[in-house]
């Protein structure tokens, strides 16, 4: 499994856009151990300028309680953001950009 998810977060790192692997009903904590795929990867996610994250909180906020620990994970790439903060200009007035570049910094 972690073959695939490297793959899949090289190419989203390397052209932009989502990763997504969320928990399901056969899984509700999601598939991905924390320790050893969620945490290295967020770390590398957030390092480029990412964000990583459960769909709870920030990814590499998580406290693990057992070593082989899961969780659903969520990357959303660096160009991604840019796109959706441009988008947000283009629609809000000047006074509101300030407030929308700070909740950005925030998370």
């Amino acid at each position: 499994m972690i073959d695939s998810m490297v793959v899949d977060v090289h190419r989203t790192l390397l052209y932009g856009g989502i990763f997504l692997y969320p928990a399901d009903k056969k899984s509700p904590n999601g598939k991905l151990r924390v320790l050893y795929e969620v945490f290295p990867m967020s770390f590398l996610m957030e390092q480029a300028r990412g964000r990583a994250f459960t769909g709870k909180q920030r990814a590499l906020d998580l406290v693990p309680e057992k070593i082989h620990e899961r969780s659903p994970i969520f990357f959303l790439e660096a160009m991604m953001m840019l796109k959706k903060l441009k988008h947000s200009m283009l629609l809000r007035r000047r006074r509101n950009i300030r407030m929308i570049l700070e909740s950005l910094c925030d998370t």
